[in-house]
């Protein structure tokens, strides 16, 4: 019974994770491009356009792209900021919360990005395997 529960909680925990990344990665990207005085940047309103048509077709080669590309360019962020982590260590111990708050941020990005990834590689061989157990 336990098992039971569980098992129910985390498949609803694993649905909202995946059916919640995407409006995710598009309230970051709008938070990016938002500068105060109501101006969006252009690219992010076409990064916003193409995560909004990826949200209508579910396109799975398109889910990848994104995936991947987001998850490369938070790599990149993070290892721009542990080579800066150094300098400003070093100099500022205000710089710390600084560097806390940035690598929260890019985590819950390649966290992000790899619930995105599981999305559209591994639905798949997870419904296999759902379906093979049921019987």
């Amino acid at each position: 019974m336990i098992h039971r529960i569980t098992s129910d909680a985390m498949r609803n925990i694993r649905k909202f994770l995946t059916l919640s990344v995407e409006y995710y990665i598009i309230v970051i990207v709008l938070l990016a491009g938002f500068t105060p005085p109501y101006f969006i940047n252009p690219v992010a309103i076409a990064l916003i356009a193409i995560l909004v048509l990826q949200l209508i077709f579910k396109n799975k080669i398109g889910g990848l792209i994104v995936a991947i590309s987001f998850a490369l360019i938070h790599v990149y962020l993070l290892f721009a900021l542990i080579s800066e982590f150094n300098e400003v260590a070093t100099t500022e111990a205000s710089g710390i919360p600084l560097i806390l708050v940035g690598l929260s941020i890019i985590i819950a990005n390649l966290f992000a990005s790899i619930v995105m990834i599981y999305k559209y590689v591994g639905n798949a061989e997870h419904e296999k395997f759902e379906v093979e157990r049921d019987i």
